[in-house]
């Protein structure tokens, strides 16, 4: 054996040794940087597999949690530096960690199930990248998720019913995806404290629940504009607080817009761009529906059925003389 491949040999021992020095925090991080395309920034530059630990990396924050005696990693923030690539499973085994700031980079492929196993977590801010594939149904495993963020995406399919049971959400921003079907029931029973709801520039259709007007914590956002909703605006959406700002527009709501609570208080562009909507603000009058026909009634002074009596044709003929009274329908 020459000199050099011994040598070369004992490096890659070396650093297969060090690596195995790497706590298992620091292991789903780096096959979470392994897994990249990209990183034009060198974002990452100084994520080394030689540490014993992640925790002095950029973008990761580490913090002690009992009940373990070592720090372990919370945070992982890596915002707006044009890494590209999958989001890996890997960072699913991350349970202690708390956020997730993904925000304006170039990630592709789709969210990972194994990602919902890391529990701990209370922020996902994905927004802003090129995220496919559908919401999945194990959201419903982030019992503790406040914070839902995956706005300007490629997100396709429907809103899971299960994300309902994520009841300690705050905000949940779905904007800009190509998600369709209806909005899920529950969000009014579920969410008591959601404080922001955007589900706009999407393709949802069907009715809007009436449900929507029992979020009793919300004070940002409504925004359901730029879908394919039909149907009345639910009245109970008046129940609203005065400080939400409402966005119904561009839909294909229709009837009278109701003039309850706050809905009586907005102005005409949360109802714009449906074409069938009419009443205050808009200026577009509501027509009176035809009214029924009026039932068949008999003539004036007379008690005998609508209908007219059957007369035997000898009879008609000796009475020809005899006029029917005329029948009032």
């Amino acid at each position: 054996m020459s000199s050099m491949i011994y040598f070369l040999i004992v490096l890659i021992l070396a650093l297969l040794d060090k690596a195995q020095s790497l706590n298992a925090d620091g292991v789903a991080l780096g096959t979470f940087k392994k897994k990249l395309k990209t990183d034009p920034l060198n974002a990452l530059g100084d994520w080394n597999i030689s540490d014993d630990t992640p925790c002095s990396w950029s973008g990761v924050m580490c913090a002690n949690v009992p009940p373990y005696n070592i720090p372990r990693v919370v945070e992982l923030s890596v915002i707006g530096k044009k890494i590209s690539g999958p989001i890996t499973h890997a960072l699913g085994a991350l349970d202690t960690l708390r956020r997730l700031s993904l925000q304006d980079n170039n990630l592709t492929g789709t969210l990972p199930i194994d990602l919902f196993n890391a529990t701990s977590l209370k922020t996902i801010l994905l927004g802003n990248n090129n995220i496919s594939g559908h919401l999945p149904h194990e959201i419903e495993n982030l019992q503790s998720l406040e914070t839902l963020d995956i706005s300007k995406n490629h997100l396709s399919g429907v809103i899971p019913s299960s994300i309902t049971n994520c009841k300690r959400l705050q905000t949940l921003v779905l904007a800009h995806n190509q998600l369709w079907g209806s909005i899920p029931l529950g969000f009014g029973a579920n969410f008591t404290y959601l404080e922001e709801l955007d589900l706009s520039s999407n393709y949802l259709s069907g009715t809007i629940p009436e449900d929507l007007g029992q979020l009793p914590s919300l004070q940002g956002t409504l925004n359901l504009s730029y879908n394919h909703l039909w149907g009345s605006i639910p009245s109970s959406l008046g129940k609203l607080p005065y400080i939400v700002s409402l966005d119904l527009s561009h839909n294909n709501l229709s009837g009278e817009i109701p003039q309850n609570g706050t809905l009586g208080d907005q102005g005409a562009s949360p109802f714009v761009g449906n074409p069938e909507l009419c009443g205050f603000p808009l200026n577009v009058i509501c027509h009176a529906s035809s009214p029924p026909p009026l039932p068949n009634l008999p003539a004036e002074g007379s008690s005998t059925p609508t209908r007219k009596p059957k007369v035997c044709m000898d009879q008609a003929k000796s009475k020809s003389s005899l006029s029917v009274g005329a029948i009032v329908g």
